[in-house]
């Protein structure tokens, strides 16, 4: 991984874990509230493939959503791209690979003019 910006290693310790959560919050805060579009291949012990999608709502959550829960694991993450990320996580059950591409979704502005759109388009129908 050429542009690695955060490493934590196997069986990090206290200040490990914290150094490693601070760098993920220094990234992934000015992205709070974007929507966070997840491809990933050697899923789990079967080795699955997948994708999920899901709003960045805490900085944590680009860890928190894809690492499997009450394990030990590892985790690497190369910045690719404005806005893109690549991550290799690993855990008891083998290396899992993540691309990672966040978009801008939608402001309350454009919801609030599809909701009215919507209203609108209803109203016409009738």
């Amino acid at each position: 991984m050429d542009n690695l910006i955060i490493n934590l290693e196997p069986y990090a310790d206290e200040d490990e874990f914290e150094n490693f959560k601070f760098m993920i919050k220094e990234e992934f805060t000015p992205h709070v509230n974007k929507v966070v579009n997840v491809k990933g291949k050697d899923l789990t012990w079967a080795k699955l493939t997948g994708s999920k999608t899901f709003y960045l709502l805490n900085p944590m959550d680009i860890v928190t959503e894809l690492v499997p829960r009450n394990t030990d694991f590892t985790y690497r993450m190369e910045k690719v791209g404005k806005m893109k990320y690549k991550v290799a996580s690993s855990n008891h059950d083998g290396t899992e690979y993540y691309d990672i591409h966040l978009t801008n979704g939608l402001s309350d502005e454009e919801i609030v003019r599809m909701e009215l759109s919507d209203d609108l388009i209803g109203e016409y129908n009738e």
